[in-house]
């Protein structure tokens, strides 16, 4: 664990752009924690007599939306939701993709044909629809948009993992495993998975701004988090509704300036850990 610790972390060093965007993106999350908890504002206090302040106004660094709240906080506040959301969901897929696909791929057979055409059905149908169905039977929070991002895009890492699993299993130190009387659980968790943690690695890590921009996607829509808590797709909704580009561009632009960083900053990160991670690299 410490070697492969050591490897990513000299892999990462090597490259100028992902180390900037580590940098980056460690920088963003310790803002989102600390900035909503110290500032005197909140995020959703309103102020009659603070409408639509542009940027550097009167203390508001970021400026105020519609009704007077502090952008600045809000934007932090919803790269909080935004990436708790995102890390979360793509821990979740990663999870059931991972027990899916190892235990199709152990087994093999008729149960590996029949897992897999399930998880082809799923594929198949359309994630915006699973996720508005769920969002309107659950309501518009936090649990709803992670319970419907969980359920939809955890084939690709059950497919990896189903992969990498039937090429293992056939290995030597497997084989030797099955000699020595080990059973299909104790080779899955003992020899497999270890074996299989690089690919699932870097799916994780491109799942992760997949995860985030879905959750902006579905609160732009007016199905994801609902005011006034905010995430970084709430903000471009509301910003969306009041903005106009000669006055109130601040209101959108922001929240947008976020999403594009922070989608390009993971994006970067994602193919430097793969090609870090590939062996054949």
């Amino acid at each position: 664990m410490l070697y492969f610790i050591k490897k990513v972390a000299l892999g990462l060093s090597k490259d100028r752009a992902a180390l900037v965007c580590a940098i980056f993106i460690t920088v963003v999350v310790l803002a989102a924690i600390v900035i909503p908890v110290v500032s005197h504002y909140d995020y959703y206090s309103h102020d009659a007599d603070s409408k639509f302040l542009p940027p550097f106004t009167g203390g508001h660094w970021f400026g105020t939306d519609e009704f007077g709240r502090d952008l600045f906080v809000r934007v932090w506040h919803g790269v909080r939701i935004s990436f708790a959301i995102g890390v979360l969901v793509a821990f979740i897929q990663m999870l059931i993709g991972t027990l899916y696909g190892g235990v199709a791929g152990i087994f093999g057979g008729l149960v590996d044909e029949v897992m897999m055409r399930f998880a082809d059905v799923m594929y198949s149908v359309p994630n915006l629809v699973v996720v508005v169905l769920i969002t309107l039977l659950m309501g518009n929070n936090e649990l709803s948009v992670i319970f419907a991002l969980s359920l939809t895009d955890w084939t690709t890492a059950a497919r990896v993992v189903r992969g990498q699993t039937l090429v293992l299993k056939e290995m030597e130190f497997v084989q030797a495993a099955k000699v020595l009387g080990a059973k299909r659980p104790q080779i899955m968790l003992k020899h497999i998975l270890p074996n299989c943690s690089g690919p699932i690695l870097v799916n994780l890590m491109i799942n992760i701004p997949s995860a985030i921009f879905a959750e902006s996607t579905l609160s732009f829509l007016g199905i994801g988090i609902k005011p006034p808590a905010a995430s970084l797709g709430t903000l471009v909704n509301e910003g969306f509704k009041y903005v106009n580009i000669n006055y109130y561009s601040w209101v959108i632009f922001i929240p947008l300036l976020f999403i594009a960083l922070i989608m390009i900053s993971l994006n970067i990160l994602g193919d430097a850990l793969q090609k870090v991670l590939d062996s054949k690299s």
